[in-house]
């Protein structure tokens, strides 16, 4: 979030307190790549990237036009994607003062004709991660771009295969 949005009202009102700071792309990368040496592989590897929960806004509340560059992230960095339920059909809180707590706990807002499809990029992530043992791996390596609001890494595993993602 400090990535993607930065000191913004919406991740201060997340955050709810003053730890939100604005990171470019090198200093996110920093962070992760911190993370990365400073834990072991298997705590990398099981390490439970969440949209949000019971207690947070919902992923597309706070990412708004952003949401699919968040989703992006969460299923190409190292660790499990973890997406709340109903984050996946792209579910918002009701914007009224009863919702102020806010609202996720809530039932799914199930389209009634059976139509309601999970988000597509929800789908490809988890196909992509199911085909590239790559990113079932601890490992990243971030790669300079020039620009800071330009992310590039690459994912590797043992096997020599690697991806890169530019986001």
């Amino acid at each position: 979030l400090d990535f993607l949005l930065g000191k913004t009202g919406a991740r201060m009102e997340h955050m709810s307190s003053s730890h939100a700071a604005e990171a470019n792309a090198d200093q996110f990368g920093e962070h992760i790549k911190w993370f990365v040496q400073t834990h072991p592989p298997q705590v990398v590897r099981a390490m439970m990237n969440i949209t949000s929960d019971h207690d947070l806004p919902r992923f597309a509340d706070l990412l708004g036009s952003k949401t699919d560059i968040g989703y992006a992230l969460i299923g190409t960095l190292p660790g499990v994607p973890l997406i709340w339920a109903g984050d996946e059909m792209g579910m918002k809180s009701p914007d009224t003062e009863m919702h102020k707590d806010p609202n996720n706990r809530s039932p799914l807002m199930w389209n009634r004709d059976g139509t309601e499809e999970p988000k597509k990029i929800v789908i490809d992530l988890a196909a992509l991660r199911s085909r590239h043992s790559a990113l079932r791996s601890a490992s990243i390596d971030f790669l300079p771009s020039g620009d800071p609001d330009v992310l590039q890494y690459v994912r590797s595993d043992s096997s020599n295969e690697d991806l890169v993602f530019v986001v």
